[in-house]
């Protein structure tokens, strides 16, 4: 399993994205109690702009490695392009709690709130804190 997940990254990295999908799809089934794998289907499926699966990914990556800040970033980024705001924030919040010195989910989630600020006001409503 590690040999593929290796190669599924290796594959991301050369821009081979449905290649790396096949392979980490592979190895994830091979190991579905293993985040590793789970993480490179979420990465391919994100470069992709599968975002759905990516986040479905992501979720299976973190029932067995819910630490892991960088899958509740990459969770995070799935969601927001589906456009689900709020859902996104809890990812990136839980990211920095995990990670406080992540720079990078700390602005995503200041741009979350920005964005459930934005609807809010239209709707007439008060401002999301998660």
């Amino acid at each position: 399993v590690w040999a593929a997940n290796n190669r599924a990254i290796a594959l991301i990295k050369l821009g081979r994205f449905a290649e790396a999908l096949d392979v980490a799809q592979a190895a994830a089934r091979r190991h579905p109690d293993l985040s590793e794998p789970h993480e490179s289907v979420g990465l391919a499926c994100l470069s992709l702009r599968r975002w759905e699966e990516a986040a479905d990914a992501y979720r299976q990556a973190l029932e067995y490695a819910p630490e892991r800040s960088e899958s509740h970033q990459r969770l995070g980024i799935a969601l927001s392009q589906l456009g689900r705001w709020q859902e996104a924030g809890v990812a990136w919040e839980r990211a920095v709690e995990l990670d406080p010195a992540d720079s990078t989910s700390r602005e995503q989630l200041d741009l979350a709130r920005s964005q459930l600020d934005r609807l809010q006001a239209a709707l007439g409503g008060l401002p999301f804190r998660p």
